[in-house]
């Protein structure tokens, strides 16, 4: 009898490491922003979701196809709903009540992630859903409906043709354009319960077929299995927050973990090691400002900085930031 309580995913072999001299752009559902702050929190040079949260293969591929291109949103672009300025090209943590600074704001983030992408080195993609909204007056598929009534859109599943279509298009285009990226794909584990439990199945099953052909395709195109851990290695809703839909911190940080085993080397590994203890350091909160022990404290964390800094070249700006709160609790 096997001594094993769960069923373990076996992992790719990778053909390649991560380390911290990359650049790295996370784009995708809510899971792709989870994954991407740990990359963060460790001092990765990263670039989370420049449009906000997308969850379908149409509208990351539309928002690739905009950064590519470098096109940027004129007024016109935008539309007005109970006093919001709105982008259906973008999540609505880009709404607002300003259509000048909404503008801005989207037009900058074009900038930028232009910038990033054609320098990155990885792009992970989580595709979370294959159902889309298309606006009916224009067919236009949108990425967020931005709470405008449901009968301005007609609501579909994707076919799996459709979406290996659409983003082998584009990945070839971006490859074109920055031949040494590569693509990470993954299928979020968030259940979107609001398609019902046959419709979840439904769309993740066309991902997850979707993916697997593009990867047999395409050499620069990688799929890591967050889906499949979170389903076989998690099967407990212990695992998930009160939604029951959504992975909890236990279960991002198992993943955190499949991907430090499958990404990183040895010499990133032991570096990540010092970068936790001096993340675990820094969000200490003493008992005492003013003890001595506390100015010992401050004094090993600045040592911490400095060796992490020399070995990384260099250091996130809101370590030193985190450090001067610390050294204020004597003021407070």
């Amino acid at each position: 009898m096997s001594n094993k309580f769960f069923f373990e995913v076996e992992l790719p072999a990778y053909d390649f490491r991560i380390n911290h001299k990359n650049n790295i752009m996370f784009v995708g559902s809510c899971f792709a922003e989870n994954t991407g702050t740990l990359f963060q929190e460790h001092f990765f040079n990263s670039l989370i979701n420049p449009f906000g949260v997308l969850y379908n293969p149409a509208s990351i591929a539309a928002f690739i196809e905009q950064v590519l291109s470098k096109k940027l949103l004129s007024k016109k672009d935008l539309i007005e709903y109970k006093g919001l300025w709105h982008s259906f090209l973008h999540h609505s943590s880009f709404s607002g009540h300003d259509r000048k600074k909404v503008l801005k704001k989207i037009n900058e983030n074009i900038e930028k992630a232009n910038s990033f992408i054609l320098k990155a080195d990885f792009l992970f993609i989580t595709l979370g859903t294959a159902f889309i909204y298309e606006l009916k007056e224009t067919g236009k598929i949108v990425a967020n409906c931005h709470k405008l009534p449901a009968s301005f859109f007609e609501r579909r599943l994707m076919g799996i043709a459709e979406i290996e279509i659409l983003m082998f298009r584009i990945f070839e285009k971006l490859h074109n354009l920055n031949s040494n990226l590569k693509i990470v794909l993954t299928i979020s584990p968030v259940r979107h319960l609001k398609d019902g439990a046959i419709g979840n199945n439904l769309s993740k099953s066309s991902l997850i077929v979707a993916t697997q052909r593009l990867v047999n395709k395409l050499d620069f195109v990688y799929y890591f299995p967050s889906y499949e851990i979170v389903l076989d290695e998690l099967r407990d809703y212990r695992f998930y927050a009160e939604d029951l839909t959504h992975p909890n911190n236990i279960a991002v940080k198992y993943i955190w973990e499949k991907l430090n085993n499958a990404f990183f080397g040895d010499e990133t590994k032991q570096l990540l090691k010092k970068i936790d203890k001096l993340n675990n350091a820094l969000n200490h909160r003493p008992f005492n400002p003013y003890s001595d022990e506390f100015e010992k404290f401050i004094d090993n964390c600045e040592k911490q900085i400095d060796l992490v800094e020399k070995e990384l070249g260099r250091i996130p700006f809101d370590v030193n930031e985190r450090l001067e709160e610390l050294k204020n609790m004597r003021k407070g």
